[in-house]
């Protein structure tokens, strides 16, 4: 507007010289029409010589355009007075009050008056309202961040207008003043004597008679009031501030008049009468001044609130320190929740009364005002739905917009009219719940912001009163859709808000069970404009494939169309564009068309330029930049799974979809949205799982992931902020994803930053970058403190340094809350990653003292037999290692487990050189006979062959290995018989396995009935004609009985321990003993470890026994030797392939 100005000014000097007082006016309508939007604080100084000259130049040719020239003098007094010109302020001003006609007479004499004081500062005027009007002056003055304090000035002229009663209601948030103990020293007691502190200062103000009673002069009272309201807002002086509000808000009446002793004569009447102080000017001028202290005494009260950390119509917020009785019901609770809530009605009400204000004297300006200020301190309900809390506020606000017949900012009037209807349809939504969302329905969720309700049709028709409410949700949806299709806002509404109604509308349809194609024309002949019918059409047709998810799994074809559509469609909005895609890319995935949803995703992500650029152009802004960030994070991880199914084992396409999703990642961390960050983290961490398993594939992830890591670390969870991202991850592991077991969303991101700290740390040692391993180790158990993911990764520290021979005794201490057991395991492992001799006798002997209690015994006993073997392969004396050996005899023999426990150096009183105290053939359980066979194997090795107690030793381990064929056999057998009478003969589990693996069966016995003979082999003839029939072999693969061969009674090591007693027997040439020894590896190998290659060894190795015996003929394995000599295919492939790949143990 200013160059405008400046070339009107320079026209209306060419019209001067001209001597055409006609033009000369025409000009100066036309500069003052420019100049009244720059008639602000900050701008009106630069038109001050236009206006200067506008005024010399109308006053030169008499212009009888008075109410104009009274205006333009009246703008020159407050420039003047502004740059500290009061002389010259003072003549433009009494040349206003002459040019007056009646209209602006009270506001120019007491201007004038209070110009005519601060002219003569020696007098002292007599008034108290001359006085508050100097001090506000003085106080309007100084500048916001001077560091003067205003506040005593302000304070002062509150005192001058109501001594005493000013002072009682400025106590009331003066939280010194409340009494000390008066309700008890609880939390809940503090906060409800605040707030009846508050309230009894305030209600000792009296009511509006009172004051105006007192008063003489109300207008004048009334005007100071307000000055100081609004001074007080401006310099932020909250409490001075709701204090002259409060005494201001005294002169309503209700009916937006003051009353007061009128200063105009009584016999005053005529035509001229409207013109003075009692007339229709000053009472419009009354109710605006009214206005505008409504509205600063919402936005004090709302100050209060924030102060009390609560938003407007938010809940009360508890105290952190939890208190006795903590309750809602609790009474001080609930006086001091009602006193909030209190607070939030009156600034509701004072924004109410503001709109109200504005009806009654037809100025649409406050009604719009009031409407602004409510939507803008009520967005936190509008972001989580809350529109039903919104209804009586928001109906009120549309119907005096439409008592005005001017809507005046049409899209607030649409997004109103809106909110109306969402409020009435709410609880019928609700009623049946949201429609199970799609994989990735976040979408939509996200870019709604919240607003965006699901329904279901009802299958019952409405009740009475339910209809009622749908069809007046329905009438504020076309009186939505009629104010943004007239031709005087046509495009003045931008497409979100369109897009909002057109939501509404369709939910509205659904309620109703009414088709919505039926209805297109409706809005065919609303939206005038083809390209805007369009837009609503492409809006309206996904709206109800989003809202029927029980219709899109035959709904391809017509997805597919929509499609083009959209593309079709010239879009105004950006934003609303990509929210579009987004939807249709989740509705795409959802039918698994994944060349559309690649098609709406490209689409969706070329726009994020546009749409950012569009954010800082819209005029009402209904999008934030986070709304964007994660609608384009949604259509990143929509992208990326979708060139994961469109890949077909394409390396390049794969690689291009963990880009892309590492994008999504990037797009909600600029978001800060949590729920979301973690999402696409997750589809991005389980996409490049496979990949994982190969050091050259993974190490180029390293990068992308630490990224990832620094995402996820920062970001914390902010409340309401957050929009809960409802996307579901792909099929696969996913170690972030919600558990059956009810793990959070903080959990998850544990998990998920856990899981990728591990990984990182395998890439570091797979490159033998031990320190930064360790140094990446220290920074995950600090990001992990206090959580049960800290506990692996500080095994792995303890591991780390064992390997690299740093002590580990300040990282075992922070174990021992762990338990013994934890603590003997991770002493054990480190024991075994160490290569230091010393270090490794350390780690054994403290994980063997850390086990005291009785239910630790078995893991005593594996790791006292593995430091037996220990001591001895590394040159220890003999006599240590055959003490522990001896040591884990006692406490498998011993009936008193706890009492073999007494100490590590105590003498064997029981196993070698003592007597049984029970019987072998006693023993009940396998696992304990399967340790004595390792134990007494040792025993032997120790001792030198030619020693009686190396035969003994050994004669004592084939004596364990016959119990434990005993045990199972017995075991087995019933078992066998029962369930071959309860169900039909069909082909054995080993026969079917057999055949999965391509490898033709080598027992004998799948030939033969399923009959289970059940004589246990006693005979060396018997042992060579010995096979393990099947129905056995399957017990022993799925059975938990301990007194069985199983996976839970057999260890590891076994089958180690069984070939080295075999050895040892066929040392002393003993052969006939080995065949036991052999069936029992031969039945491990094959059905627990389930390794065929393993299991044709040992029986070559049966083979090789019965011909040295001389009785080949007798062994049924015999005609396989040609099988059993081959290499199983599938066991080759995979020794082959693990061949390539690198195993890294900490």
């Amino acid at each position: 507007h200013l160059k405008e100005v400046v070339k009107l000014d320079q026209l209306l000097q060419t019209a001067v010289k001209e001597g055409s007082p006609r033009a000369v006016q025409v000009v100066c309508v036309t500069q003052w029409s420019f100049c009244l939007p720059l008639l602000e604080h900050k701008l009106r100084k630069f038109i001050k010589k236009p206006l200067l000259n506008m005024a010399r130049v109308l006053e030169e040719i008499q212009s009888k355009l008075l109410d104009m020239r009274c205006q333009v003098h009246s703008e020159m007094a407050v420039i003047e007075e502004e740059e500290g010109c009061l002389e010259a302020s003072l003549t433009h001003l009494q040349k206003a009050v002459l040019l007056d006609n009646g209209t602006q007479g009270e506001r120019l004499s007491s201007a004038l008056q209070l110009l005519r004081l601060r002219s003569a500062p020696s007098e002292t005027p007599s008034r108290p309202e001359d006085k508050a009007a100097l001090l506000l002056q003085q106080a309007r003055e100084m500048l916001p961040q001077s560091s003067t304090d205003c506040r005593p000035t302000l304070v002062s002229a509150g005192l001058l207008l109501a001594p005493g009663e000013f002072q009682t209601v400025l106590d009331a948030d003066n939280t010194s003043k409340i009494p000390v103990g008066g309700l008890g020293p609880e939390p809940a007691a503090q906060l409800a004597a605040k707030a009846q502190h508050h309230s009894t200062s305030v209600q000792k103000v009296g009511g509006p008679s009172t004051r105006q009673s007192k008063d003489k002069d109300g207008a004048e009272r009334l005007k100071l009031w307000a000055t100081l309201a609004k001074t007080a807002r401006k310099q932020e002086a909250w409490d001075v501030c709701r204090a002259a509000c409060r005494f201001g808000l005294l002169y309503d009446d209700g009916r937006g008049t003051v009353s007061k002793k009128c200063r105009c004569s009584e016999e005053e009447s005529g035509p001229d009468r409207h013109h003075g102080c009692c007339g229709g000017h000053t009472r419009v001028h009354t109710s605006g001044l009214l206005a505008e202290i409504c509205f600063v005494d919402a936005e004090a009260t709302i100050q209060l609130l924030l102060a009390e950390g609560v938003k407007l119509n938010g809940p009360a917020v508890p105290p952190q320190e939890p208190w006795v009785g903590s309750t809602e019901e609790d009474p001080h609770w609930v006086v001091y929740r009602d006193w909030i809530q209190a607070q939030s009605d009156r600034a509701t009400s004072s924004f109410l009364r503001a709109a109200e204000l504005g009806a009654q004297i037809q100025d649409q300006s406050l009604i719009t005002n009031a409407a602004v200020y409510l939507w803008n301190y009520s967005h936190h309900l509008l972001e989580a739905g809350e529109f039903q809390r919104l209804l009586p506020t928001f109906q009120t606000l549309v119907g005096m917009l439409q008592a005005t017949e001017d809507y005046g900012n049409p899209t607030l009037c649409v997004l109103l009219c809106d909110a109306v209807a969402q409020g009435l349809i709410q609880p019928l939504s609700e009623r049946d719940g949201p429609d199970p969302a799609s994989a990735e329905a976040q979408c939509k969720d996200e870019a709604e912001k919240g607003m965006e309700l699901s329904t279901s049709v009802h299958g019952t028709p409405l009740n009475h009163a339910a209809l009622q409410r749908v069809q007046k949700a329905l009438k504020m949806c076309e009186l939505a859709v009629n104010i943004f299709s007239s031709k005087t806002t046509r495009g003045a509404v931008p497409a979100a808000a369109k897009q909002r109604v057109m939501t509404t509308w369709v939910q509205i349809k659904r309620l109703l069970q009414q088709p919505i194609g039926s209805t297109m024309n409706w809005l065919r002949e609303k939206c005038e404009n083809p390209e805007v019918f369009v837009m609503v059409q492409v809006l309206v047709e996904m709206l109800e494939s989003n809202m029927n998810p029980k219709h899109l799994e035959t709904a391809g074809p017509r997805v597919s169309a929509l499609v083009n559509m959209a593309s079709e469609c010239s879009w105004s909005d950006a934003v609303v564009e990509l929210q579009v895609w987004c939807q249709l890319a989740a509705v795409c995935y959802h039918v698994v068309d994944y060349s559309l949803v690649l098609r709406c995703t490209q689409n969706a992500l070329q726009l994020e330029e546009a749409a950012v650029k569009s954010l800082n152009t819209t005029p009402c802004l209904l999008f934030g930049p986070s709304a964007v960030s994660e609608m384009l994070s949604g259509a990143a991880c929509l992208r990326g799974l979708s060139l994961v199914c469109e890949s077909s084992g394409d390396p390049d396409i794969y690689r291009e979809a963990l880009k892309v999703l590492r994008s999504g990642v990037s797009f909600a961390e600029k978001a800060e949205n949590l729920d979301l960050c973690v999402t696409a983290a997750g589809h991005f961490w389980n996409t490049c799982l496979p990949l994982t398993q190969n050091p050259e594939e993974r190490w180029p992830l390293r990068e992308q992931l630490e990224n990832i890591l620094s995402a996820l670390v920062p970001t914390t969870r902010h409340g309401n902020k957050q929009k809960k991202a409802k996307g579901s991850g792909a099929p696969g592991a996913m170690p972030y994803g919600k558990s059956q077991h009810g793990a959070t969303n903080d959990d998850m991101v544990l998990a998920l930053r856990a899981a990728i700290y591990g990984l990182l740390i395998s890439m570091h040692t797979d490159e033998a970058d031990y320190g930064s391993a360790l140094q990446l180790l220290n920074r995950a158990i600090r990001d992990t403190s206090h959580t049960r993911h800290q506990l692996p990764l500080l095994k792995d520290r303890i591991f780390l340094k064992a390997h690299l021979g740093e002590s580990i005794e300040l990282d075992m201490e922070a174990l021992k809350g762990e338990g013994g057991q934890c603590c003997s395991s991770v002493w054990h492992q480190a024991a075994l990653c160490t290569r230091d001799i010393n270090q490794q006798l350390t780690c054994y002997q403290r994980a063997i003292t850390s086990l005291t209690s009785p239910e630790t015994r078995w893991h005593k006993v594996d790791i006292l037999i593995e430091f037996g073997r220990w001591l001895y392969f590394h040159n220890f004396p003999k006599e240590e290692a055959r003490q522990q050996i001896e040591w884990a005899v006692d406490i498998l023999l011993s009936l008193e487990p706890a009492e073999a426990a007494d100490s590590e150096k105590h003498e064997c009183s029981l196993g070698v050189h003592g007597s049984f105290t029970q019987s072998v053939f006693g023993i009940k359980e396998v696992r304990r006979l399967d340790l004595l066979v390792q134990a007494h194997v040792l025993l032997a090795v120790m001792s030198e062959r030619s020693s009686q107690e190396h035969r003994v030793n050994l004669l004592r381990a084939h004596t364990f290995i016959l119990q434990i064929w005993q045990l199972s056999f017995s075991a087995a057998c019933p078992v066998s018989v029962e369930i071959a009478k309860s169900r039909p003969p069909q082909t054995p589990v080993s026969d079917r396995k057999s055949k999965k693996r391509k490898v033709k069966s080598l027992t004998p016995a799948e030939d033969k009935p399923a009959v289970l003979d059940q004589t246990f082999p006693s005979t060396l003839k018997d042992w060579t004609q010995y096979v393990c029939p099947d129905p056995v072999r399957q017990i022993f693969r799925t059975s938990s009985n301990p007194c069985c061969i199983s996976k839970h009674s057999i260890t590891k090591q076994t089958l180690f321990y069984l070939t080295l007693l075999e050895e040892e027997l066929h040392a002393l040439s003993l052969p006939h003993l080995t065949l036991p020894i052999l069936h029992l590896a031969e039945t491990i190998a094959h059905d627990l470890l389930e390794r065929t290659s393993l299991s044709d060894l040992y029986r070559l190795k049966i083979v090789k026994v019965c011909l040295q015996l001389g009785v080949e003929s007798s062994s049924p394995y015999q005609e396989k030797l040609l099988d059993l000599s081959r290499n199983q295919e599938e066991e080759q492939m995979f020794v082959n392939s693990a061949v390539n790949v690198e195993v890294v143990c900490l």
